[in-house]
């Protein structure tokens, strides 16, 4: 059995389809400029509308766990699930960080994002030390 993908729906089109591409995008509030992550129906600061930007996707790491525990099917037995700081705005990313070992990884470690085609209309950011 396979783990679970993202319901793409008429908010997140944009972001599946860059990440396609290889392209992370990140909510950027049209007025105070805010950026947030997941996607809301408006700025969680302001409650204006926002568009979608292009982030670099580079950060670092800014609090993780390593899980030793497999989620469900179709996941690791262990896996590292992090909260990573984007350099464009500071603001916050769950994700799984990949390609090192669980037990090097520490906060503050310098990442970038790394997508990986889960489907024929999913990829999925990971992040990878950079």
């Amino acid at each position: 059995m396979t783990k679970p993908l993202p319901t793409v729906d008429a908010m997140t089109a944009p972001y599946w389809e860059a990440a396609q591409r290889g392209e992370l995008l990140v909510p950027e509030c049209d007025s105070c400029g805010h950026k947030h992550f997941p996607a809301e129906a408006v700025c969680p600061k302001c409650l204006s509308n926002w568009h979608w930007a292009t982030s670099p996707g580079v950060g670092t790491v800014y609090s993780f766990s390593v899980v030793r525990r497999p989620a469900g099917p179709g996941f690791p037995d262990v896996y590292v699930l992090a909260l990573v700081e984007l350099s464009d705005g500071g603001w916050l990313m769950t994700t799984n960080i990949v390609d090192i070992d669980p037990d090097d990884v520490r906060v503050g470690l310098p990442v970038k994002v790394d997508f990986r085609k889960e489907s024929e209309a999913i990829s999925l950011p990971y992040f990878i030390p950079a």
